[in-house]
């Protein structure tokens, strides 16, 4: 196996693997990553 594993059974990696799957998309990176960005320096 070969690239990124996620266990879609523990709350925070199912939230990591929807994050990183979203922010890869053509369709939904764009607008994902700089919200994500935003979202992160208000932390």
């Amino acid at each position: 196996f070969r690239g990124r594993r996620y266990d879609t059974g523990d709350r925070l990696d199912y939230i990591k693997a929807i994050i990183r799957l979203a922010s890869d998309r053509e369709d939904l990176g764009p607008d994902l990553r700089p919200w994500i960005k935003e979202f992160a320096e208000g932390l």
